[in-house]
């Protein structure tokens, strides 16, 4: 059964908004808030660490001059203008020796005003987990194969040594 359509006032849109940022905030997500000339409006602690810059690098230099010097920005820069282009979410993974990642880029209206959400979620710890339990099965499988070896060399040994005890 359809259902008509009724008018959104901008109120709700800022409370969906609020609940938004709200869960973000609860969630202690890394992230970044930019408007659509790709200034930073508002940020987390965990973004700032996740990234690796200083304390007030935010908010002495923009995200384009801090892409020159930092490779995870600047894979956000180029998420957040797919984004802006196409106007959706654009989900990606950054990676760079072990570090792992994953860059999701929300556009958000609010008031008529286009804004960008950029959260980060760091999947390196999750890579060296799996890298770890794929070394333990190798092993594993190495100790299978050693004590397979050493029961096929044992019993011929054990008949050689019956024999020789009668020949002693």
């Amino acid at each position: 059964m359809l259902h008509p359509s009724k008018p959104v006032d901008g109120s709700d849109i800022n409370k969906s908004n609020q609940s938004m940022f709200t869960l973000i905030k609860e969630l202690n997500l890394p992230y970044v808030k930019v408007d659509q000339s790709l200034r930073q409006l508002h940020w987390s602690n965990s973004f700032v660490q996740l990234t690796g810059l200083k304390d007030g690098d935010l908010d002495e230099y923009t995200l384009i001059e801090l892409g020159a010097s930092v490779r995870l920005m600047n894979f956000i820069n180029r998420q957040l203008r797919l984004s802006i282009k196409y106007e959706q979410i654009t989900k990606n993974v950054f990676e760079h020796d072990e570090e792992v990642v994953n860059v999701n880029v929300f556009p958000e209206v609010s008031l008529g005003e286009q804004t960008y959400y950029v959260l980060l979620e760091d999947l390196s710890m999750q890579q060296k987990f799996e890298e770890l339990l794929t070394f333990q099965h190798q092993m594993q499988a190495v100790s299978h194969i050693a004590a397979s070896v050493a029961h096929e060399l044992r019993n011929p040994l054990s008949v050689i040594k019956v024999f020789c005890s009668f020949l002693i």
